[in-house]
């Protein structure tokens, strides 16, 4: 796993720490089940609280929450949603955290599912349009 943070910290120098952790454990899972027909439900887990992570830092920065606050993803979604600088953001995660709370509750997560929201956040560089 530490190889796996140090090579995200490099791709990811404005990521938090948190941040790095949680995509690190998923990056792991993902990485080691890779061929496995598991649930990938913790993978997915993962990659939506590093998401969550940076919406909370996105929108404390913004004075839109306090950082110490306790929020959902779902919450973040909707004070997102409240402000239309946030329009093409709300589009990329609104998918993500309807996965995400599948994966939490009452489904199995496919690798092909997870493999998509992998995708979005590292390929489309989903993570890079917080930080601008």
């Amino acid at each position: 796993v530490e190889t796996i943070k140090q090579e995200l910290a490099q791709q990811y120098p404005a990521a938090h720490s948190l941040t790095i952790e949680f995509l690190a454990t998923g990056e792991f899972l993902y990485r080691t089940h890779q061929e496995s027909d598991m649930d990938y439900s913790p993978v997915l887990l993962s990659y939506a609280k590093a998401l969550e992570n940076e919406l909370m830092i996105l929108l404390s920065r913004q004075g839109h929450i306090a950082l110490e606050g306790k929020y959902t993803f779902g919450e973040l979604v909707y004070i997102l949603r409240k402000h239309t600088a946030y329009t093409v953001l709300v589009t990329g995660v609104r998918p993500i955290l309807k996965l995400r709370n599948n994966a939490a509750h009452h489904s199995i997560t496919s690798r092909l599912t997870v493999q998509a929201v992998r995708d979005s956040l590292f390929e489309e560089d989903w993570f890079e349009t917080l930080w601008d």
